[in-house]
């Protein structure tokens, strides 16, 4: 992400002519796409599908794609995470020609299964079985779209993502209007081509790459040194969604709206709106704060390599702790404004969109979750800029646990307790997040020469 901060960075700072809004609404688009393209899209297709789809046809159409969002995103993690940094090395040794190899093979090893397991699930365990293909084909094209987006940004094509993203969802939201209105089959193959158009154009920059020495390279899955980082990309997913799944699953409080779906209205809508906040959080995060934090941990880690003084060595790594702080400070008040003036529209978004104000308790707990978790990711990224994968393996652990044991421990609490499970967990996580961050990066020189090869 910071590669796409500095590149944005750049744009408020040299193109004077480019107008801020639109430099900060591209910084959005470019650093939460997804997200964009998924709430968009599912608003404009709720709009124009509720009034003609039966109850049973619009709620098979939303447990699809909610589903698809939530698994993809938890199981392909793991695999992303070990490909795009195999990926980083290839790009770091100059060898761009393999990258599409390596795409090519994280696409078979990602897609082959997500298409197998979506349809067998949807053939065998739910009501809708004559939906399996239209199903597979949507949730295998959106684990791909995960793929490709972060190999193109790994490029630094970012104009790329952007459009690509505005295509897709272009199409999806056109042919949901124009053809996806006559059933729910219909419409969740319109938003499939969407997902495709946009993958299909992320993978055309990855193909003007020079011909790769072999079509399929596997060798990430071989990399040890790799499977640390999977395991806390699946440990990080799981945090976030194991109350949500367990509340789904188990709680009185959810609904088996179809047979093998289940959810928490009330909770899940809340969610989707406070993750709302995480867009121009997220933009905020890698233009001005990762950015600096990148640029002090590169000059620290050059005065060590390359024998400067040692009075030199440390006033770096001060300077790198200092920004670290400020970072974090910075971004827990950006994410505070943000929230506050969310909830602030939030009564009136709410009876605009046709619910209940039933649900804003839930969405003002949920809200502030969203602001702990995104501090919590953060201090997971500075962890990273250091390597420390242990330390980031045990804070996730810690908060998967801790949120599956707080889920259970309230999951038939009254209506008015529910996200409180999460708080908590969230709480606790991120006190040992920011202790564990700021006693690594503050003692950065002891384990940077204890890591360094003796000459």
């Amino acid at each position: 992400m910071a590669g796409i901060g500095f590149e944005l960075k750049r744009l408020f700072e040299v193109d004077q002519n480019f107008p801020p809004i639109l430099t900060a609404v591209k910084s959005m688009v470019i650093s939460s796409g997804p997200w964009i393209l998924a709430v968009v899209t599912v608003l404009c297709i709720q709009i124009m599908v509720r009034p003609v789809l039966d109850e049973r046809e619009y709620q098979s159409l939303l447990c699809i794609i909610v589903y698809s969002f939530v698994f993809s995103m938890i199981l392909t993690s793991p695999l992303i995470q070990m490909a795009i940094r195999y990926t980083s090395d290839i790009i770091y040794s100059r060898q761009e020609e393999d990258i599409l190899a390596v795409f090519l093979g994280a696409a078979l090893v990602i897609g082959a299964p997500s298409l197998a397991l979506s349809y067998w699930y949807v053939s065998t365990y739910t009501e809708i079985p004559e939906m399996a293909y239209s199903a597979s084909i949507f949730y295998a094209s959106l684990s791909l779209m995960w793929l490709a987006m972060v190999f193109v940004g790994a490029m630094r094509s970012y104009n790329v993502v952007t459009f690509s993203f505005l295509a897709g969802m272009i199409i999806a939201v056109t042919g949901t209007s124009f053809w996806g209105r006559t059933s729910a089959e219909a419409s969740i193959q319109s938003f499939a081509l969407g997902i495709q158009v946009t993958l299909f154009s992320l993978v055309a920059i990855l193909l003007r790459e020079k011909r790769p020495r072999k079509l399929l390279d596997f060798n990430w899955l071989g990399r040890l040194q790799l499977v640390p980082l999977a395991v806390s990309g699946l440990l990080f997913q799981l945090m976030i969604w194991s109350d949500k799944m367990i509340f789904w699953f188990f709680s009185t409080h959810s609904t088996e709206v179809l047979k093998g779906f289940f959810f928490f209205p009330e909770y899940d809508y809340a969610v989707f709106l406070a993750s709302l906040t995480i867009i121009p959080t997220t933009a905020y995060f890698s233009v001005f704060v990762e950015t600096e934090f990148a640029v002090a941990q590169r000059k620290f880690l050059d005065a060590a390599s390359y024998g400067e003084s040692l009075q030199s060595v440390q006033e770096h790594s001060v300077q790198t702790y200092n920004v670290f702080m400020k970072g974090i400070f910075r971004l827990f008040v950006f994410q505070c404004m943000i929230m506050l003036g969310f909830l602030v529209i939030c009564p009136y978004l709410i009876e605009n969109l046709g619910e209940g104000l039933i649900i804003l308790p839930i969405l003002k707990i949920t809200t502030l979750n969203v602001c702990i978790q995104t501090l919590i990711q953060a201090g997971t990224v500075f962890l990273y800029y250091f390597d420390f994968q242990k330390e980031v393996i045990l804070v996730t652990l810690l908060g998967f646990t801790l949120n599956c044991i707080f889920s259970f421990w309230m999951l038939n609490s009254p209506y008015e307790a529910t996200g409180y499970s999460y708080f908590l967990t969230l709480i606790i996580t991120l006190n040992v997040t920011i202790i564990t961050a700021v006693y690594k990066i503050s003692r950065m020189r002891f384990y940077t020469f204890m890591q360094a090869e003796l000459t």
